[in-house]
């Protein structure tokens, strides 16, 4: 049992981290200065508020995603013969995991966005323009490559790091070929080349994750002095927060490993000891569903008020109501239809607990 309680431990501060952080990504499309005419590089409360929870924080938000998801696929140990045979039962399970969650929910969305670009009201509600036609073009593009379910973009991303793995192991066998990889991965995020196939900084985190998983697994999940770390965090965040060229950027690819290890101070022990409620476990489901209702809920607050101080504290409430109403409907589909919920969360969504 002592040698499986950190691994435990471990996996539930991995939940309960990608629970929060799935948080920040709704209060990064709850951006509501549009709604309410107030610039978006003001220097009122309102846009202090979005540059804090959306962006400082909220930014870091799929980096962390892309982090863990190359640290869980390559947390084994290299050294082993059966190594390609373990890493092609892993992505055989991504079909499952990724492929599948991917076309359906993007099936779903552009479903949604031809819609409702048909009713004006609506459209408007969504910050949708121009009406979306039904062609072939649109179909394809809309379920293969997230044109109309934008925040798939991380998704597509995902899928493409994981199915070119192979490559990534080949590189981590040799720690030498590794760091060169990695240096190789991080410097081109700082001449920002064009990779086509999936973003720069994808890459870095989700390369930098898998070197961690691979070569420095026992810091990465040891349990550290957290506050050292989140003064890091902070000290790291000034220059991302105003830009600075070259640190920002360098703060920037750092700071979700640095995060990581600060949340040992924002998490008492008891909360990784214990197991995480259900819906704890379903950020893939807050992140894949969030859009559509916090965008509602911002329209609809800019509708009873026009203040700067009132776009604050709807800014900061319409979140909450989001991830309320998700609760519901996660917990509705998964008594309703256990097996299509787990479907459309890459099974993800079976009850635990």
């Amino acid at each position: 049992m002592k040698t499986q309680k950190p691994k435990k431990e471990f996996s539930h501060k991995v939940t309960l981290v990608s629970f929060i952080m799935s948080i920040f990504v709704i209060y990064i499309h709850a951006n509501n200065l549009a709604y309410y005419g107030i610039d978006a590089n003001g220097n009122t409360i309102a846009n202090l508020t979005v540059n804090i929870l959306g962006n400082f924080i909220g930014e870091i938000a799929v980096p962390f995603f892309f982090m863990m998801s190359g640290y869980w696929l390559f947390r084994m140990d290299v050294e082993k013969d059966d190594i390609w045979k373990c890493l092609g039962s892993r992505l055989r399970k991504k079909t499952k995991t990724l492929v599948i969650p991917y076309l359906l929910w993007n099936t779903f969305g552009m479903i949604f966005y031809m819609t409702i670009t048909h009713i004006p009201f609506i459209s408007s509600m969504m910050n949708n323009g121009d009406v979306i036609s039904v062609n072939f073009s649109n179909i394809f593009e809309g379920i293969f490559l997230h044109k109309y379910y934008f925040t798939f973009w991380y998704m597509q991303d995902l899928i493409v790091l994981t199915f070119v793995s192979p490559i990534f192991m080949f590189l981590l066998k040799k720690i030498r070929r590794g760091v060169f990889a990695l240096i190789a991965t991080f410097l081109l995020n700082l001449i920002d080349i064009d990779l086509v196939i999936f973003g720069t900084s994808s890459l870095w985190f989700f390369f930098s994750g898998a070197f961690m998983a691979v070569f420095l697994k026992e810091k990465f999940e040891k349990r550290n002095n957290g506050w050292i770390y989140l003064g890091a965090f902070i000290v790291m965040g000034i220059p991302r927060y105003f830009e600075t060229a070259i640190i920002g950027d360098i703060c920037y690819l750092f700071s979700p490993m640095i995060l990581w290890k600060a949340f040992d101070a924002l998490l008492p022990k008891r909360a990784i000891e214990n197991t995480p409620y259900w819906f704890e476990n379903q950020s893939f489901f807050i992140y894949a569903a969030h859009v559509i209702p916090v965008t509602i809920i911002g329209h609809l607050f800019a509708k009873m008020g026009g203040s700067v101080g009132w776009a604050t504290i709807s800014y900061l409430i319409a979140p909450w109501i989001t991830l309320g109403l998700l609760f519901l409907g996660a917990k509705t589909l998964n008594i309703i239809m256990p097996g299509f919920y787990n479907l459309i969360c890459g099974n993800r969504g079976r009850n635990r607990n």
